[in-house]
């Protein structure tokens, strides 16, 4: 294993044991289960209207930078603009 790569899993190990110290797992599992359930993927892309998934990706662990969006919101709703005048 590569000295980056044995630095970047001790940092991760060293995190996850600062937040197992933070919330034991049981505690977390109690979180959990207070939780609602999630929602449905295959609802939502049934419902009418869906007509994209998208996620911005801004950078890539292996390519480093790959765009600048400093606002992806404001990307999705100038998208989501145009897809709806297109569509009247």
């Amino acid at each position: 294993m590569s000295g980056f790569l044995a630095q970047v899993c001790a940092e991760a190990r060293e995190r996850v044991a600062e937040a197992v110290r933070a919330c034991p797992l049981p505690a977390l599992r109690d979180r959990a289960a207070q939780l609602p359930a999630a929602p449905s993927f295959a609802t939502a892309l049934a419902a009418n209207g869906t007509a994209v998934i998208a996620e911005v990706k801004r950078a890539s662990p292996s390519r480093g930078r790959i765009a600048a969006i400093p606002d992806a919101a404001a990307r999705a709703r100038t998208a989501t603009a145009a897809r709806r005048r297109s569509a009247s």
